[in-house]
C-alpha cells in the first residue's frame, strides 16, 4: 500500500509549523505523541487517505516545528493546531485523533471548538485533571522525573538516544517494534537544539 504524503511548512502566529497532508475527503487531524512526531502516522495514513483528507502536524517544539521557549500548556499547543487548520487551511469542521500527549492537546482543542470537531478519538493516555493518576502509582516513573528542574537536562543532554530507546523498548507494544530507520528519524528531531527542552516542557 503506497501513500502520497506531502510535507509542508507554514508560519503561524507563534510557531513555524511542519505538517503532513494526504488523501481527499473529510478532514481528519492526527496529533502525535512523545517521543514521536507526525512520522508516527506513516503506517496509518495509507489506510485512512481513501476516505479522509489527512492533516498531521508536528506539535509545538517537536518534530520539525519551531521550538519557542514557552507555550507548552495544552491550551496553547491546541491553539497552534487551530491556527493551522482553521486559519491557514480554512477548514471549519474536522475529525480529530490524538495519541499520547496529542490526546490532551486534542481534548483541549475539542473543548475550545466543540462545534468544529465532528468526532474525537484519544489513544493511550489519560487526560490531566480527570481524576486519574497519570503516573500509575510510579509505573510511569519518567513523569515526575521529567518535571524535575534541571536534572533531566544534566543527565540526558547529548544522550537523548539512550532514553528514547528506553521509552520505545519499554512502553511500545513490543520491544524493538520500531525500526532502526524510524528511530533515526526521531533521534534527528529530538537532538536538534531545543529538542530536549521542548520534550520536557510538555511534562512540566
Amino acid at each position: 500500500m503506497t501513500s502520497e504524503i506531502e510535507s509542508h511548512y507554514v508560519q503561524l502566529s507563534d510557531v513555524k509549523m511542519h505538517y503532513l497532508t494526504a488523501g481527499k475527503g473529510q478532514p481528519l487531524v492526527l496529533l502525535h505523541g512523545i517521543p514521536q512526531s507526525s512520522h508516527e502516522w506513516r503506517h496509518v495514513i495509507p489506510y485512512l487517505e481513501k476516505d479522509f483528507q489527512i492533516i498531521a502536524p508536528d506539535l509545538r517544539g517537536l518534530g520539525d516545528t519551531s521550538r519557542p521557549h514557552s507555550g507548552y500548556d495544552k491550551t496553547t499547543v491546541a491553539a497552534d493546531v487551530w491556527d493551522l487548520v482553521s486559519g491557514h487551511l480554512v477548514i471549519q469542521s474536522f475529525f480529530l485523533a490524538g495519541h499520547d500527549w496529542g490526546g490532551p492537546t486534542a481534548f483541549a482543542l475539542a473543548s475550545q471548538h466543540r462545534s468544529a470537531v465532528k468526532r474525537l478519538a484519544i489513544l493511550d493516555v489519560a487526560i490531566p485533571g480527570d481524576g486519574f493518576e497519570m503516573s500509575q502509582g510510579g509505573r510511569r516513573w519518567h513523569h515526575p522525573f521529567f518535571r524535575t528542574p534541571d536534572l533531566p537536562e544534566a543527565m540526558f543532554g547529548g544522550r537523548e538516544a539512550i532514553y528514547l530507546d528506553w521509552l520505545f523498548d519499554n512502553y511500545g507494544a513490543r520491544p524493538n517494534c520500531i525500526s532502526a530507520e524510524d528511530k533515526a528519524e526521531y533521534y534527528r528531531t529530538y537532538t536538534k537544539p531545543g529538542g530536549l527542552r521542548a520534550l520536557l516542557a510538555y511534562y512540566r
